[in-house]
């Protein structure tokens, strides 16, 4: 996970309210919610059948494959062909 920049907006009447500190003690839970897995092999056979009916195929991925740590899942061009026209 990277750094990016982040702007947080206060409105003016919380501002300088003075609140505890407590809760900064508890770490953030980064993890992700498991996917319903009867959802997910719904959305995966469409995406495969969609690929499968295309003529020239073509898969994108942006920095939300690394954010959400998949980029090691996307197989090179050559593996795609083979994976999907199996």
């Amino acid at each position: 996970m990277r750094a990016k920049p982040v702007y947080i907006t206060l409105p003016t009447n919380i501002a300088y309210a003075k609140i505890s500190s407590k809760p900064l003690q508890t770490p953030l839970d980064l993890s992700f919610p498991p996917n319903d897995p009867a959802t997910e092999a719904e959305a995966v056979d469409e995406i495969i059948e969609m690929i499968r009916r295309s003529k020239k195929p073509i898969v994108l991925a942006d920095a939300g494959a690394v954010s959400y740590r998949v980029f090691s899942l996307i197989p090179s061009p050559s593996q795609a062909i083979l994976t999907i026209s199996a």
